[in-house]
Order: C-alpha cells, then sequence, then structure tokens
C-alpha cells in the first residue's frame, strides 16, 4: 500500500468516525440566526451567559458523497434554547464563533427525530483529500 493510499484511508477514517467528543456526549452552545443564514448571535440566559445544551455531535454521509454534521438533542432542551431567539430566528449548535454552520436534530419524547429548521454547511469528502503530502 502507498504512502498516500495509506493517508487516504487514515483521513477517510478520521471523517467517518470523528473524534472523542464528535460522538459521544457533549456540550456546545446556541446561537440564534436567520433561516438564510444572513446574520447570527449567541443565545443569552438571563443573566446573560451563553446558553448551552448537553448532546452528541453526529456525522451522516450523503448520497451526493457530502457530510452532514448535527447536534443532537432533546425537544425541551430545543424548545427552551429557542426561546432566547428573536421571533423568525431560530436555535443552532456551535462550539465557537468560527464553527461551520450547522444544526439540530431534536428527539421527541417517544423517539422520533427531525431536524430543527436553520442554515446549515454540507462538506464535501473528496475535497478532505486534496492535502498532499
Amino acid at each position: 500500500m502507498n504512502k498516500n493510499m495509506t493517508l487516504k484511508s487514515l483521513f477517510l477514517t478520521l471523517m467517518l468516525t470523528g473524534n472523542v467528543e464528535a460522538n459521544g456526549a457533549s456540550e456546545t452552545y446556541v446561537f440564534c440566526g436567520a433561516l438564510d443564514g444572513a446574520y447570527w448571535y449567541w443565545a443569552r440566559t438571563s443573566d446573560g451567559a451563553g446558553k448551552t445544551v448537553q448532546g452528541e455531535w453526529h456525522s451522516e454521509v450523503l448520497s451526493s458523497g457530502q457530510s452532514m454534521t448535527f447536534f443532537k438533542v432533546d425537544e425541551k432542551q430545543y424548545k427552551e434554547a429557542s426561546l432566547l431567539c428573536r421571533p423568525g430566528d431560530v436555535a443552532q449548535p456551535a462550539d465557537h464563533s468560527y464553527s461551520p454552520w450547522r444544526t439540530f436534530q431534536v428527539i421527541r419524547p417517544n423517539g422520533e427525530t427531525f431536524f430543527a429548521p436553520g442554515f446549515y454547511q454540507l462538506h464535501s469528502l473528496e475535497a478532505s483529500f486534496q492535502l498532499r503530502v
């Protein structure tokens, strides 16, 4: 196996499995934004602190070959976070100011899930292999 194939296999494995935080329970911040991604602002609690939620980061490879990353939370947390947004804006997850636009996957009490509305970015797996060593 040549060096390029080994690196491609490594990157593919890392992208599909993610890091420990990406596949386990974690906490992330919430921001509010326009549905079209035109603007955003941090969701703040009544004492001015940044709103956080508990859940899990997940990534899925779509049939187009692109990947989508989302934060899975229970419906109660999602609704609480959404109340901190201005009317017409939607709650979205982010670890920091430079995080890509991602969305929530919400778990209802009966176990059903749905993707919350919001602006999000898809990532090309092919573009991930442009690194040359």
